[in-house]
């Protein structure tokens, strides 16, 4: 049986009874997070899971686009919230109950809830029972690959995603692994680093050519701090330096390395740290790209010409960079993917150490060779079910 609008009414006033204005709680900014926190815990998770075991409800799928609601949504009708669920769900629910409360910003920082109090009772009770919500979005209904809001309304008491301008819902657009090169005339000086400290350069002098970097990007306007919030923001913070001024930047996990192999037919850079090959290890942040082009940014922040050739033949000596010649008729292949980059494959903060070179994963080719295949985390997760269906019904893969 479904709770009817009675019965959670009954539910919300005791929550608002409980905590009234003034109530302190640990993690929320305000009294509209201790009312959110509350009813997600005491109303919507007990429900959702209720109604997920009785099938009255199902899953719901955002097409791709991996927004946090949907994966609290569906943990919720799974019995399995988390701590850190703790306001994902009833933030929208209740944002929307309250959206028609005057000057509603002005009471959420007072002390004054009674317009807030008469909406939630209002209207929160038809919506938990089944009454339906129009379109609405929030917190939680950003899409992880675009960085855009989605709607999502409520059927009864099923969710669905919809598309914020009234048409079908679509799914994100299809991702590009990598970004190829023109093929070079003249052999090519590759230079990459992790670091702009080494334990062989003073402070001083990597404070200035960190500087030299930041003031780069700054003046191309090539690093905006919204672009960490999606998986496309990301591959623009990549690709952007790497059009606009001839270096990649790629996102790694923090902390993470990558391995370097060099021949005389040019170089491949592995994610993580392989077998045999020269470690470049720091913080996660993996530049690369013609040595002339560091030279130019170096020079404009202050280096000298000679300076920033010496600080860069250091670097390159040590553990924070390298440096590798790509030959004349080279090939040249950037990955872009960031859920690649930062191995979304792994288990919390895990590294890649110790791998054999044929399972490490290349992000920058360079040569007269043929470029390596290059492609999404996604495109492989989804080569890695159809290899596990094909061989659970004996087909070949």
């Amino acid at each position: 049986m479904t709770p009817s609008a009675d019965e959670i009414e009954e539910k919300l006033l005791r929550i608002l009874k409980e905590n009234r204005p003034g109530t302190k709680v640990r993690g929320c900014n305000n009294h509209l997070d201790i009312y959110e926190r509350a009813i997600q815990k005491e109303i919507l998770e007990p429900l959702l899971k209720d109604l997920g075991e009785q099938d009255l409800i199902q899953e719901i799928d955002d097409l791709g686009h991996d927004t946090h609601f949907k994966t609290v949504w569906n943990r919720a009708l799974r019995g399995q919230s988390e701590d850190w669920d703790c306001r994902t769900l009833s933030s929208l629910f209740v944002t929307a109950a309250v959206r028609d409360v005057p000057n509603f910003f002005d009471q959420v920082f007072s002390s004054n809830y009674d317009d807030i109090d008469t909406a939630l009772i209002k209207n929160l009770p038809v919506v938990l029972s089944g009454g339906g919500m129009r379109p609405y979005t929030g917190a939680g209904l950003k899409s992880w690959v675009t960085g855009e809001h989605i709607d999502i309304q409520m059927q009864g008491l099923q969710a669905c995603f919809c598309a914020r301008d009234g048409g079908e819902f679509q799914p994100p657009p299809e991702l590009i692994a990598y970004k190829d090169l023109e093929t070079s005339k003249e052999p090519i000086e590759f230079y990459g680093l992790m670091s702009f400290h080494a334990s062989e350069v003073d402070h001083e002098t990597s404070d200035m050519a960190w500087s030299a970097w930041r003031k780069t990007c700054d003046e191309h306007k090539l690093d905006r701090r919204d672009q960490y919030e999606s998986v496309l923001g990301l591959m623009l913070m990549n690709l952007g330096p790497l059009q606009t001024l001839g270096i990649s930047h790629m996102t790694l996990r923090q902390d993470e390395s990558v391995s370097v192999e060099a021949s005389p037919d040019g170089f491949t850079v592995y994610r993580g740290e392989v077998r045999g090959l020269k470690r470049v290890v720091d913080e996660g942040q993996f530049l690369c790209g013609p040595r002339s082009k560091f030279m130019d940014f170096l020079e404009a922040g202050g280096f000298s010409k000679a300076g920033a050739g010496a600080y860069l033949d250091t670097l390159a000596q040590s553990s924070s960079g390298f440096s590798a010649l790509a030959p004349a008729g080279s090939n040249f292949r950037f990955m872009l993917d960031p859920e690649t980059l930062m191995a979304f494959e792994m288990e919390g903060n895990e590294m890649l150490y110790e791998l054999n070179k044929r399972d490490a994963l290349p992000i920058v080719a360079a040569g007269t060779f043929e470029m390596p295949e290059m492609i999404t985390h996604r495109d492989r997760e989804a080569r890695k079910i159809a290899a596990t269906l094909s061989s659970e019904i004996g087909e070949p893969t």
